[in-house]
């Protein structure tokens, strides 16, 4: 029983601060996204930035903590599915709460660059983490 509850405590940590390492980024992504959020280039523009950034800081989390806490493969498959969703619907909800003003951008869009962000930060280090 203990090493149940040990496995399920490791597996929602991991999952928990992956998908939170996008809140810095939530600010920026904020001012980016802006107000002309429709504009086609613009949007590609900022899933290369989501791209790029989860990638760098991805690779910054292996040099600072190469080990997963997550052994089984499993727990990791479910952690690269679970962690961007948490992500992206957490960046939804909290740009829906927000006061709305014309500066301010969808929540939908949040949600694609907090999933994309995510989702690499995660497939880095599913595939490069130490097991």
């Amino acid at each position: 029983m203990e090493e149940l509850l040990i496995v399920v405590f490791q597996f929602v940590l991991e999952t928990l601060l992956e998908a939170l390492a996008y809140w810095p980024f939530e600010t920026a992504a904020d001012r980016m996204l802006g107000a002309r959020s429709k504009d086609a280039p613009r949007a590609a523009f900022l899933l290369s930035v989501a791209l790029i950034a989860g990638g760098v800081v991805g690779v910054i989390s292996l040099i600072a903590w190469p080990h997963t806490w997550l052994r089984t493969p499993a727990l990791r498959i479910a952690n690269l599915v679970i962690a961007p969703l948490i992500s992206a619907g957490s960046a939804w909800l909290f740009a829906s709460r927000r006061a709305p003003q014309p500066t301010h951008s969808p929540p939908s869009a949040h949600a694609l660059f907090g999933f994309t962000f995510t989702l690499v930060f995660v497939l880095v280090r599913f595939t490069e983490g130490v097991h």
